[in-house]
């Protein structure tokens, strides 16, 4: 596989203790240095600010993304691994996505 440049994982969460709601995005499974942080994105009854379902499934996918990096690449190398005709496969609109997908992870997009 690739050389990544970016932070190992896995990455995890964390919640927010303090007055507003938010999730941390963090190195060693949560508990390293911070990756990403995902802030209060609602009001609340309370007047409170707190953290949406939807941007708690944003800090859940941004804390995947190691694993799914990796998960692409493993299946692009799979598909040349078996012998596929690299130009047949490189056509299939699934592994050109994925092709995208780490391109665009790797900042080359």
């Amino acid at each position: 596989m690739a050389d990544s440049k970016h932070t190992p994982g896995p990455w995890g969460l964390e919640r927010n203790g303090f007055d507003t709601d938010g999730i941390r995005v963090a190195s060693d499974g949560g508990r390293g240095p911070t990756i990403a942080w995902v802030g209060a994105d609602t009001i609340g009854e309370d007047n409170r600010e707190h953290l949406s379902a939807e941007g708690h499934a944003d800090a859940c996918l941004v804390a995947a993304a190691p694993d799914l990096l990796e998960a692409c690449r493993g299946a692009v190398d799979l598909s040349r691994r078996c012998d596929l005709q690299i130009d047949a496969v490189l056509g299939v609109p699934e592994v050109r996505a994925l092709l995208a997908a780490i391109a665009k992870a790797e900042g080359r997009s």
